[in-house]
């Protein structure tokens, strides 16, 4: 799977990583990559840091000195390089995110709760012209089938889609500047 780069700047970064702006220019320092406009590629970004916390944890289980602080040190980075392993492969869309998905799931109700909602007052007005229990029947399968098209049109992430899409606009327009 071919992934698309998601450049941001520094605060975008050091919010991902939960350290302050000043963390990131020293690791830019120690190596982590960095565009020339002052943007980061995100991934390319986390996938550094992966590497450095692999490092760190190798050099903990090869040091010296205090036995409990380095045991305490190593596992911290190892938490530290799971959590953003995990934040890595949501970003790529190989987990789902259980906010995301109950959001999406929370706003589906909503709207299928809308439809229903308008469902008895089209087909009260239709039924006024019914007058046979065919004619009534008819009207409410007509309404019933009404919502079900109106459910198969329904998009539960389509206000994040738009906003994706206006981030791609964005990185495109500054990529032409």
């Amino acid at each position: 799977m071919k992934l698309h780069p998601i450049n941001c700047d520094i605060k975008l970064v050091a919010d991902f990583f939960e350290v302050d702006q000043r963390t990131i220019q020293n690791w830019v320092k120690k190596g982590m990559p960095k565009n020339g406009r002052g943007e980061y590629e995100l991934i390319a970004c986390v996938q550094w840091k992966l590497k450095e916390n692999e490092t760190e944890i190798e050099i903990l289980k090869e040091g010296g000195g205090d036995e409990t602080l380095r045991e305490l040190r190593k596992r911290n980075v190892e938490a530290d390089l799971k959590i953003k392993e995990e934040k890595l492969k949501t970003i790529r869309g190989e987990k789902l995110d259980v906010e995301l998905v109950s959001v999406a799931w929370k706003n589906e109700m909503l709207l299928v709760k809308k439809i229903l909602n308008g469902m008895p007052g089209v087909a009260m007005i239709k039924l006024e012209g019914a007058e046979t229990p065919e004619q009534k029947q008819k009207v409410i399968q007509d309404a019933v089938d009404d919502c079900l098209k109106q459910f198969a049109g329904l998009d539960p992430f389509e206000d994040e889609k738009e906003i994706i899409k206006q981030l791609e606009d964005y990185d495109q327009k500054l990529g032409e500047g």
